[in-house]
């Protein structure tokens, strides 16, 4: 199953490469403005309509600014859409913000996959408490079943279905948690 992380631990504050980043103008913005609610209108019908356009944009991984850190640079919405192609953050950023134009509760998440492999993801929030995880590169997505940590452990959990495996954070254009 999914982990979610204290991310840092309670003992470290957040550092600002994790609430902001550069654009592909070398500017340093929070990463909440990368998202915002956009509506397709009738370009784009459903929420799994906008998951299917935004995953037939291109891929490409992030070039690394400077020498000595991981600095990535991350797309606007509008760059990323001139381009027609980026990293999984700008595609994950797109795909929130339109399904917060269908008014779902959207959130990007930042993790890991297997092997510990850093990824970005949108996470959606139901009236009735259902977590959705989108994958904004290939347009699966993945109900995420809970554990019930109440139970003995001898009780069969369910396997979770999807690749991830931690989350640092998630944030939206209202709220970052991390």
């Amino acid at each position: 199953n999914i982990k979610l992380e204290m991310y840092p631990p309670l003992n470290q504050t957040l550092s600002q490469e994790v609430v902001n980043t550069q654009d592909e103008n070398g500017i340093n913005r929070p990463v909440c403005s990368y998202v915002k609610p956009l509506r397709a209108g009738r370009l784009l019908d459903t929420p799994r309509q906008a998951a299917r356009f935004v995953n037939v944009l291109g891929y490409e991984r992030a070039p690394v600014i400077g020498g000595g850190g991981k600095q990535e640079q991350w797309c606007t919405l509008l760059a990323f859409l001139c381009r027609n192609k980026g990293d999984c953050e700008d595609h994950a950023n797109l795909l929130c913000s339109l399904l917060l134009g269908y008014g779902l509760e959207a959130f990007v998440c930042v993790g890991t996959k297997a092997k510990g492999v850093p990824h970005a993801w949108v996470m959606t929030c139901g009236t009735d408490g259902a977590i959705t995880f989108w994958e904004s590169l290939t347009g699966h997505r993945y109900i995420h079943k809970p554990t019930n940590p109440d139970e003995p452990p001898v009780a069969e959990q369910p396997k979770p279905l999807y690749p991830y495996r931690t989350i640092g954070c998630v944030f939206n254009h209202q709220m970052f948690l991390g």
